[in-house]
């Protein structure tokens, strides 16, 4: 019978060869992640994630002091300044422009900051998060101006060119439309925003607390070598 189905054997060994190749691929990051010699990708390893990658020979600046989560990304033309804080899973990508971090912000878990090559407005495309700014979680900024002391709800999104002034709240799951002013010291809500009255500053600074706290604790078990074997 093999010598009538040449071409059919042969597929089969070539579909077996994929499927122990997939099977291979699919299993757990193996312990040669963590071997001294190199492991190789049929044996299952995984790439390590990188939190800092450059993008056009342009390298992120980060701050000593601040915290970069070992799950976060950040890429290209970026400023990390004093203090500021990028949380889990949180991306910040400055490939197509500038994305300035200030002091004590801080981007939340799964936060996104993004930059366009050029704004209709004609203004410079970048993004800037000014000092102690607190962007919630899962928020979405890209191209848009963030000033000192303002507070972002969790999934909220902030369109290109748009503006958060100083001590202003933008409740959580709002949208910020493309241009649009949030006014110094407002609280705003709603899809698209619109006035709610007031902004608390005890949001803030409760809210920035509280992300601080919790930076101070989560930096002390980010070591370069893990602490698994003081369990033994």
């Amino acid at each position: 019978r093999r010598a009538f189905f040449p071409g059919m054997l042969e597929a089969s060994r070539q579909q077996q060869k994929m499927a122990s190749r997939i099977r291979l691929l699919s299993r757990p990051v193996s312990r040669a992640w963590f071997s001294s010699t190199p492991a190789k990708v049929s044996e299952g390893a995984a790439l390590k994630h990188r939190p800092l990658m450059p993008m056009d020979g342009t390298y992120p600046l980060i701050a000593n002091d601040s915290w970069v989560a070992p799950s976060a990304t950040v890429v290209g033309d970026v400023e990390l300044h004093d203090g500021s804080q990028v949380w889990y899973n949180a991306v910040v990508r400055g490939d197509c422009a500038k994305v300035q971090v200030g002091f004590g912000a801080v981007l939340g878990d799964r936060v996104t900051v993004t930059t366009a090559k050029t704004l209709e407005s004609g203004f410079p495309a970048t993004c800037q998060i000014y000092p102690k700014a607190v962007v919630g979680s899962g928020s979405a900024l890209r191209s848009c101006i963030v000033q000192a002391g303002a507070l972002i709800g969790e999934n909220c999104v902030l369109g290109e060119g748009s503006l958060v002034e100083a001590g202003a709240v933008v409740g959580a799951g709002s949208v910020v439309p493309p241009g649009r002013r949030v006014p110094a010291g407002e609280h705003w809500a709603g899809n698209p925003v619109s006035k709610v009255g007031a902004a608390d500053p005890a949001l803030h600074a409760a809210a920035l607390k509280a992300q601080s706290d919790a930076k101070d604790a989560h930096a002390d078990e980010f070591l370069p070598v893990n602490t698994a074997f003081w369990s033994k």
